[in-house]
């Protein structure tokens, strides 16, 4: 695996060092060193790939012993080396085409002389290891055409301050700059190769990757590490590797659980669009109506239905979320079929399966939604007002029936309570729906006493134990029946134009429900008659603020407490009375008029 680095160190006669024994090691060759009168041989050394020098005619001898003539310091700084690791897929001929272009870059880029020996990182130890770096010994003076070395040093070497002088930018850029280079010479060698490799010259934080650097072996520490000694720079690094790889893993089973999450909010997203497209087919559109018919018919109850509603009713049984699951429900209902499912029917069901679009009854009956038809497992009478609600969501006009005829007469009746027209299909049901719809109305027709009453209402007695006589007159007479079904019909329609605002359990709007209900009771007596008005509207308001998401607890403030009831009915049918005057206005009231008259 192709690897980058590259350093760099200066050769300073502070440390010791000298140029031409750095020369020397790096080119495993003999020099002499003339300032220091001594020889350095480092010949027996069998690693020496290549070696060259870039920018000057002459030997390596005398270069060196040049460089080190020109500084006069104790601590001059006689040459500068990069350090470079090569790419161990590039082959041999590769690799020296390589250091020698990037040799001439320097050379050109800072004017100064280098001299490289790529070295194959094998030794007596260990011959097969393979680790091709570079050593790029660079003069720190130009060198011109005729052997002649300059007085003043390339800018390379200059301090940041005389660098700023000159508007040069700091040293550091410079080592930078190098880097870089190195890099895009080295992936465009890769590439020409077609080795599939890249190395970067950003650090890994310049890079955004999570991960802790290794430190750099020098060779004495390498040999110990090959040797089986262990160093406090090699734990750290493999301190580092074990880390690095852990950091992968779990870099690796992030990415995973993101790509899962992605899918799955792809896949929700999906649903969503579904759901969407479905309630805008069945949505109302403000000042029009939709004019679709539908079928109600008899089925069969699914298993599988009454399971769910098992599983999912199990949940909302006790305490608090017994309530939490009846706006639950009344919730999931709004959400799939676009409106608000009454109260009265909306203690009857169990469950409303979204999926299954389907309803089942505490008493284990079934209404399923199957588009244009709707699908009753039974013919009782909740099960028929669960399906004829579900009717009036899809704006059905009129309501095609099959089944039974006693099955189509009740359901029919109904449908035309509920202000949808039934068409039934069977004649003999047809016919029985006629004569039953024809016995009604005259039954429904109102006497003279009952008009009188309706236009000139009496008062509505409000005692904790009502009178014989207070009782509304559909309970003394079933025949007024269809009167109060009409007159929860209109209570309903006025309550749901104004209903009221939207609430959490979490939150005590106890105030502005009765608010509400005080407000919409004063204008519906001046408009309705009083024959059971009281009781209709109570049910209803129960039902409205149960929809609109009020605890029991704010319920019961208005149905239970009728006391602002009883005030309204004050307002509307009494006259207060005035209050005798007392004693004292009297004996007043005497002496101004025996005044006035004398």
């Amino acid at each position: 695996m192709a690897i980058y680095h590259l350093s760099a160190k200066a050769i300073q006669r502070s440390a010791g060092k000298s140029a031409v024994a750095a020369a020397a090691y790096r080119s495993r060759s003999t020099l002499h060193d003339e300032r220091q009168g001594r020889t350095f041989s480092y010949t027996a050394a069998s690693d020496l790939v290549h070696s060259e020098i870039v920018g000057f005619n002459g030997d390596r001898a005398t270069l060196w012993n040049l460089a080190e003539s020109m500084e006069k310091r104790k601590d001059a700084t006689t040459a500068r080396e990069y350090e470079v690791a090569l790419p161990n897929e590039l082959p041999v001929p590769d690799q020296i085409e390589l250091s020698r272009s990037f040799a001439e870059w320097l050379n050109k880029e800072h004017g100064c002389v280098v001299d490289y020996a790529i070295h194959s990182g094998s030794c007596e130890e260990n011959p097969q290891r393979n680790n091709p770096h570079i050593h790029m010994l660079t003069t720190t003076r130009a060198v011109d055409e005729y052997g002649t070395m300059a007085d003043i040093k390339i800018p390379r070497e200059w301090s940041d301050k005389k660098r700023l002088d000159h508007k040069l930018q700091p040293r550091r850029t410079e080592l930078i700059k190098v880097r870089e280079q190195w890099s895009f010479m080295a992936n465009a060698a890769l590439a020409r190769a077609g080795v599939n490799a890249h190395i970067d010259h950003r650090s890994y934080a310049d890079q955004g990757r999570d991960r802790l650097p290794t430190s750099h072996l020098g060779p004495a520490v390498s040999g110990m590490e090959r040797a089986g000694i262990q160093t406090r720079s090699g734990d750290h690094n493999r301190m580092v590797i074990e880390t690095n790889l852990k950091r992968l893993l779990e870099l690796e089973e992030r990415h995973a659980r993101e790509i899962s999450a992605q899918k799955l909010a792809e896949q929700l997203t999906d649903i969503d669009a579904k759901i969407e497209a479905l309630r805008n087919q069945c949505s109302r559109t403000p000042g029009t109506r939709d004019t679709k018919s539908g079928i109600v018919k008899f089925g069969h109850a699914s298993s599988d239905l009454a399971t769910r509603a098992d599983k999912e009713a199990a949940k909302f049984t006790r305490g608090l979320a017994l309530s939490i699951g009846t706006r639950y429900k009344a919730k999931l209902f709004r959400d799939t079929w676009n409106d608000d499912l009454e109260n009265s029917i909306l203690n009857t069901i169990k469950w409303v399966d979204v999926d299954a679009k389907a309803l089942t009854l505490r008493s284990g009956e079934q209404v399923q939604d199957k588009g244009d038809t709707v699908v009753l497992s039974s013919g009782s009478s909740d099960v028929i007002a669960a399906a004829i609600a579900l009717a009036r969501s899809k704006r059905w006009e009129r309501v095609t029936v099959y089944g039974s005829d006693d099955f189509q007469l009740r359901v029919a009746l109904a449908l035309k309570e509920a202000g949808i027209e039934p068409l039934v299909s069977n004649d003999n049901a047809r016919k029985r729906f006629v004569d039953e719809v024809t016995k009604r109305s005259k039954t429904l027709l109102p006497t003279p006493e009952q008009r009188k009453a309706a236009v000139n209402p009496g008062p509505i007695k409000t005692n904790a134990e009502p009178s014989r006589d207070s009782q509304p007159e559909h309970r003394k007479n079933p025949a007024s029946s269809s009167h109060l079904d009409a007159l929860r019909s209109r209570v309903r329609l006025a309550l749901r134009e104004q209903s009221p605002k939207q609430t959490t359990p979490f939150r005590d709007d106890t105030a502005a429900l009765r608010q509400w209900a005080a407000n919409q009771w004063n204008s519906l007596v001046k408009i309705e008659g009083r024959e059971g008005l009281r009781e209709v509207f109570l049910e209803e308001v129960n039902t409205q603020a149960a929809i609109a998401g009020y605890s029991a607890r704010e319920i019961q403030e208005v149905v239970l407490d009728d006391k602002w009831a009883g005030t309204q009915e004050k307002l509307v049918t009494t006259v207060p009375k005035l209050k005798p005057r007392a004693a004292s206005q009297q004996r007043r009231t005497d002496r101004s008029t025996t005044r006035h008259t004398l």
